[in-house]
């Protein structure tokens, strides 16, 4: 993993020049207009025993297809029911003679849940209308508004938020991944020949069984399947009691629902009966004929919501956070009595790259930095950091220090411009995220300031 912001960037160049170049060999991956599919999706529905008393599918601006009350409803009303049946869970995919073999005896589909669930809508989406799950992922997005799908001016546009970092990392993650199956596969597809790696090593191919070959496991494919996974995710609880588990799995009708923040809500509007074995949504307010309908996806910063969902809320959202990396001099002569103090007082709390990069979590709400922060620049300004004891000068510098770094990154969001036209909704969820960042960051600056006069008027008196 490149440590070097410059070595991360020429990587992912790289990278995507490569993925490009690879997938021009594929055939583009088909979708359907999932408007055209709705009715056969909610005969399937039906047929599969998903219960959607008083909501219908619809399309909602400005996020597409969604769940709109059918007729005026109650708060407390349970409006749809996912019998555990029509629930496509981990479990389902570990046990399918399709991805038991590899489930099995591959450690990275075994260990990531998340990964296992995205070969197996992988193997659904290529078996086509064969699928019993067919008219389930006609109803899938075709594209969505996650980086992964970022053109390389759209990734840009994300600078200076710690996004773009993280947009990277995972964008190199799941490339990685593809890679490594793709490899898998093609020594599946070709365990004849007398070169073969697998043979040599005395071990059997494990992706026999699943429909994927050289031909058709394309980036496009896993990146699509890997998306929806990461836009649609939940968990249930399993169904073995001596042996209870979360278990990562997709809901179909019930993942139609968009988000929206409900801070007063007294309980989630997505629950699991466990005697009735069901997946459901209850309302949180009454609800008249034609409103969307939503459910809260979850205590999520800003960052995540984007990364993960394709969105920013337009809302401001109490639980976002700021990523800050901050790290020693390398040429510090007191670099390493600086890390031990460190380490010393704060323990396993922080956690550091081969650069001595550490990362630090920025809340919205105050005091906004938490202890290991604060310790780091105690640490970074101590003449003498093997003496733990701060004195009244050690500490106003400390927050001196913090007060000039937060000031400066306030200064990077200063040329923010209006909020651009709906028509592009990833400029649009930039826009959002970047001035919630800047807003976030402005208000850390504003108390470590009032905190440093504070603390200076004391010691003058």
């Amino acid at each position: 993993m490149p440590v070097n912001y410059a070595t991360l960037q020429a990587e992912h160049r790289l990278i995507r020049e490569g993925l490009d170049e690879l997938s021009a060999f594929y055939e583009p991956l088909n979708s359907s207009e999932r408007k055209a599919r709705i009715h056969e999706f909610v005969l399937w529905a039906e047929a599969r025993g998903i219960d959607n008393c008083g909501v219908c599918i619809k399309a909602t601006e400005p996020y597409g297809l969604g769940l709109v009350a059918s007729g005026n409803l109650d708060s407390g009303n349970v409006v749809v029911r996912v019998p555990v049946s029509a629930i496509l869970s981990v479990d389902k995919a570990q046990k399918s003679d399709m991805l038991r073999r590899v489930y099995e005896n591959d450690d990275l589909v075994s260990k990531m849940d998340n990964v296992c669930l995205s070969l197996m809508l992988a193997c659904e989406k290529l078996k086509g209308e064969k699928s019993e799950w067919a008219p389930y992922i006609n109803m899938l997005p075709a594209n969505f508004e996650t980086p992964l799908y970022f053109t390389d001016e759209q990734l840009e546009s994300l600078k200076p938020s710690p996004l773009y970092d993280e947009a990277l990392h995972f964008y190199r993650n799941i490339a990685r991944q593809y890679i490594y199956f793709l490899l898998k596969v093609a020594l599946t597809s070709h365990r004849s020949e007398f070169n073969n790696p697998l043979k040599k090593k005395g071990e059997s191919p494990v992706f026999v069984n699943t429909p994927f070959t050289v031909n058709n496991f394309s980036y496009q494919l896993y990146r699509w399947c890997v998306s929806c996974v990461s836009t649609r995710v939940n968990v249930i609880p399993s169904e073995d009691k001596r042996k209870p588990k979360m278990l990562t799995c997709l809901i179909p009708f019930m993942d139609m629902a968009n988000h929206l923040l409900n801070i007063d809500a007294k309980e989630e509007a997505v629950y699991f009966d466990a005697e009735g074995q069901y997946a459901g949504i209850i309302t949180q307010k009454s609800y008249k004929a034609g409103e969307p309908v939503y459910i809260h996806y979850g205590k999520r910063s800003n960052w995540q919501f984007f990364l993960h969902n394709g969105f920013v809320p337009e809302q401001p959202n109490p639980y976002d956070i700021y990523k800050l990396k901050m790290g020693f001099r390398k040429t510090d002569p007191l670099l390493q009595a600086r890390l031990l103090r460190l380490r010393f007082l704060c323990g396993d709390s922080v956690q550091s790259n081969s650069s001595n990069v550490f990362v630090f979590t920025v809340t919205s709400d105050p005091p906004h930095i938490d202890q290991s922060l604060l310790e780091f620049a105690r640490a970074f300004v101590a003449p003498e950091p093997k003496k733990i004891e701060t004195t009244q000068e050690e500490e106003l510098k400390a927050l001196k220090f913090l007060a000039d770094r937060f000031g400066l990154l306030v200064k990077q969001y200063t040329n923010l411009p209006v909020e651009p036209p709906n028509d592009d909704q990833v400029a649009v969820f930039v826009w959002r995220l970047k001035t919630g960042e800047k807003l976030l960051l402005r208000n850390v600056a504003t108390y470590i300031e009032n905190r440093l006069k504070a603390d200076c008027c004391s010691n003058t008196v």
